[in-house]
């Protein structure tokens, strides 16, 4: 073959093959559609943290404060406060809890359940056919803005936004 007639390899634009827990931010869109959630939501965290959350996915039973139950913690802003690390997270919730902050700690009452044990509010909220949280006005942001916690606790729910 001569120099004329190889394929130009330059404009060839190789896409990076995903993982299964990353998706691209042109995909978000399709991937939410069906969802309550219609947009990225936030997890700030360490640096170190946000390139294993990158490489290896979420995983909803490692929080260890779990104030909601035990899961992934995410907000619809970010909360720096939490870490320079900001993971930008598309989560398909069809059917949360949506609760506001004043009402949290009521409703898992009602349930009978314990809410300062996380396992017991996870599985309490499963148990009523919840496929997440969402705690209205839980947070605020740097500039002072009531922020929504979205608390994932099923990880098939979410796809890590890739650059």
């Amino acid at each position: 073959m001569s120099r004329m007639e190889r394929p130009d390899l330059s404009r060839r634009r190789s896409k990076k093959r995903l993982k299964p827990h990353q998706i691209r931010a042109a995909d978000v869109a399709k991937f939410l559609k069906g969802s309550v959630l219609t947009a990225p939501v936030f997890h700030c965290t360490s640096l170190e943290s946000r390139a294993e959350i990158v490489e290896r996915g979420a995983d909803v039973l490692r929080n260890q404060t779990a104030i909601f139950g035990r899961g992934f913690y995410l907000s619809s802003q970010p909360i720096e406060r939490y870490g320079p690390g900001v993971v930008q997270v598309a989560v398909k919730l069809r059917n949360p809890l949506v609760v506001p902050l004043d009402d949290f700690t009521e409703t898992i009452e009602n349930w009978g359940v314990d809410p300062d044990d996380p396992d017991a509010v996870r599985e309490a909220v499963l148990a009523r056919g919840f496929d997440g949280i969402i705690v209205k006005k839980a947070d605020f942001n740097r500039v002072n803005q009531e922020v929504d916690i979205i608390v994932v606790i099923e990880v098939r729910t979410i796809r890590i936004i890739a650059e």
